[in-house]
């Protein structure tokens, strides 16, 4: 899908880091332009650089070290836009709250990043939500800093590393590299010394999982609307537009409907597939649930939250006899029917679980087909 689908022509944007080659132009948008820096401070940093000066764009609102609430005043937006800049952005998690402080209700942040399997992050580990938490909590860069100064690839190797040709072994032998990381590790203010390093590195399934952590977290009034990989011979990027939705901060079954589904596109992508996740994608199956104690009861509460129709409980024959639990019939294990349609899903503790297992066999449940864990 087209990322300009989810940009309105008839509303007011925010597109930030326009640099020299913007997304959205005066000509077709309501858009107004934002960078950290003002028009001026870009023009010198970028003097030596790969972008074309002439063509560099008019900052509306230079942030500073400003919010976009402090900056833009009671201007809203229907839309947010970036491109290649989240990487760069000492604070994600913070980015995010101000970008959705600034949005109409429902209003989109469509934002692009580059996959580390084709750029200059290919020997750097992906950015875990624990990282981008705890610099959210109490800040700390350095060691980001660092890392991204011993292991960036020269971004001349662009395009190769696509087809697996960009070799690390020369950029060992660069003394710099390692002398650099030690004066960020030892620095006060490390972007000083590394001001266009990527602080963040991502992958089309890290990000999806970072979003996922901070539904968990219950940390932004967002929603993942749309996710793609750009793959190209040149490029590699993932693309994502969120959907403003402050309910989820205050609606569980919404809130856990949407960690779901992004743990299903992640699983997704690792080619991972279970009978539980063929539920999830709306496969139509018999969902019983084995286990009519307090793990069954919120199992119970998750599947009828994300709109799965569960038939009933199952319990272990021996236990004492339920007519109804949750308001649906239970039966004992014996009186259980297996077909291919149904699927039983286990809501038991590990160690109930070890004492079932024997029955399971018996009956010749197949598991991760005929029934898997909660």
């Amino acid at each position: 899908m087209n990322l300009r689908s989810f940009i309105p022509r008839d509303g007011k944007v925010l597109e930030i880091g326009p640099l020299d080659n913007p997304f959205c132009l005066k000509s077709e948008y309501d858009v107004f332009y934002s960078d950290v820096n003002t028009t001026e401070q870009i023009r010198d940093i970028y003097k030596d650089s790969y972008a074309d000066l002439s063509k560099l764009v008019e900052i509306d609102f230079p942030l500073s070290n400003r919010s976009y609430v402090d900056v833009v005043g009671d201007m809203r937006f229907a839309a947010a836009f970036s491109s290649n800049c989240i990487e760069h952005i000492p604070n994600p998690i913070k980015h995010f709250r101000d970008i959705a402080d600034v949005l109409e209700e429902n209003g989109r942040y469509v934002f692009r990043l580059p996959d580390k399997r084709n750029c200059q992050d290919m020997y750097r580990e992906v950015s875990p939500f624990r990282d981008l938490y705890d610099v959210f909590l109490r800040g700390g860069l350095q060691r980001l800093c660092a890392d991204s100064a011993m292991l960036t690839s020269p971004i001349e190797c662009i395009g190769d590393y696509h087809n697996s040709n960009a070799s690390f072994l020369l950029n060992l032998c660069n003394d710099g590299r390692a002398d650099l990381a030690q004066k960020i590790f030892e620095s006060d203010n490390p972007l000083e010394l590394a001001p266009m390093c990527h602080i963040w590195v991502f992958t089309h399934p890290s990000i999806l999982s970072f979003f996922r952590d901070c539904l968990r977290f219950n940390l932004l009034p967002f929603v993942v609307e749309h996710h793609n990989s750009l793959i190209t011979e040149m490029d590699y990027y993932t693309d994502v537009v969120l959907k403003k939705t402050p309910s989820v901060l205050t609606d569980n079954n919404l809130r856990l409907r949407e960690i779901l589904k992004l743990q299903l596109a992640v699983e997704k992508l690792h080619g991972i597939k279970s009978p539980f996740s063929e539920v999830l994608e709306g496969i139509s199956r018999d969902v019983w649930i084995y286990g009519a104690g307090e793990i069954g009861k919120f199992c119970f509460d998750v599947l009828v939250g994300i709109g799965v129709d569960v038939k009933g409980f199952v319990i272990s024959d021996g236990q004492p006899k339920l007519e109804l639990y949750c308001e649906k019939p239970v039966k004992n294990f014996s009186e259980y029917t297996h077909s291919p349609q149904s699927l039983l899903i286990v809501a038991l503790s590990a160690k109930h679980f070890d004492e079932i297992s024997e029955s399971f066999s018996k009956a010749r449940l197949v598991p991760n087909t005929d029934y898997c864990k909660f």
